[in-house]
């Protein structure tokens, strides 16, 4: 049988035809690639220079200031100005500046608002807090910041036992403090409407107290629906306690107050506890004359705020 020839020098040529074509299309895709990653990084270099020389510049300068200091003090510690570039605008350090140098200032922001805009705002310090110290009481403010050392506790602060502080702090300075319960007691007194607190005792975390115009001491237990306690106690000190009336309030249990009622003559707080003295001076409490028949009442509800009152004898 005779053997087939076939012409491979054809089938040959047409291969080396094909890889000629594959690596011509890859050098040209190479090339693309190059070519657009240096478009790429060159208009990047570009829009950074111009974003850092022309475009973004400040324009305008906000200031919101609820502080003794003038705007034109803020902006000069700020060291910001109009005609800066915003992003190389050193901000944060402006922040600093401010706070390190007015101590009755309690909170400072200095936002960068593009394309042309900072926004400063500057919060005052409010005494807010006292607490006892060496003798001394420290007046701090609601965001824990030193403003005064005095010797005497001042009328409308509250009062805060049972924090121990590690040393006389400096004026200016933060401290930590129970930030989170004592912002939630004083945020419930708030939307609540109970005003007249002169202490709160924190020294028990499972027994809160506070004391209300010196007449009541409001037990309020654990730190558990906090909000929901003195919502009750709020509706017994404006509803139905009289200005005449002295005593203690359990409001330990969420949506249940006892008030038991007390006959001062004089009335104190020692560790912000009501402890009363009677006229014969023997420190003991005595229930009160009209009361006679009752020694407590409570006050229950569903939920509602709305309660009936029953007496115990």
């Amino acid at each position: 049988m005779a053997g087939r020839t076939y012409n491979t020098k054809g089938l040959d040529r047409e291969k080396a035809r094909q890889l000629a074509a594959a690596r011509r299309k890859k050098r040209a895709k190479r090339r693309k690639i190059i070519f657009f990653s240096f478009l790429f990084l060159f208009t990047i270099a570009l829009l950074a220079t111009l974003s850092l020389t022309v475009l973004f510049k400040i324009e305008h300068i906000e200031i919101a200031n609820d502080s003794a200091h003038s705007d034109e003090e803020i902006l000069s510690l700020c060291g910001v100005a109009e005609g800066e570039n915003l992003i190389l605008a050193r901000t944060a350090s402006g922040r600093e500046n401010i706070l390190e140098s007015f101590s009755d200032v309690d909170a400072v922001t200095v936002d960068k608002r593009f394309p042309s805009t900072v926004a400063i705002t500057v919060q005052a310090a409010v005494p807010t807090w006292c607490v006892e110290k060496d003798g001394s009481y420290v007046i701090i403010s609601a965001r824990n910041r030193v403003l005064d050392i005095v010797s005497e506790p001042q009328e409308g602060l509250i009062l805060v036992r049972g924090i121990e502080l590690e040393s006389l702090p400096e004026k200016g300075t933060f401290v930590q403090l129970h930030s989170t319960l004592l912002g939630e007691l004083s945020a419930a007194l708030t939307e609540h409407g109970l005003d007249g607190i002169v202490s709160f005792d924190v020294s028990d975390a499972e027994n809160l107290r506070i004391n209300y115009a010196n007449r009541l001491q409001i037990e309020l237990g654990d730190d558990s629906q906090l909000n929901y306690k003195i919502q009750f106690a709020a509706y017994f000190v404006k509803e139905q306690f009289s200005e005449e009336e002295s005593g203690t309030l359990d409001a330990t249990e969420p949506g249940k107050i006892k008030f038991v009622p007390s006959k001062y003559t004089e009335g104190k707080v020692e560790g912000g506890v009501n402890t009363g003295e009677t006229s014969e001076g023997d420190g003991t409490s005595e229930q009160p004359e009209d009361t006679q028949s009752s020694s407590s009442s409570e006050t229950t509800s569903s939920g509602t705020g709305e309660g009936s009152s029953s007496s115990n004898g």
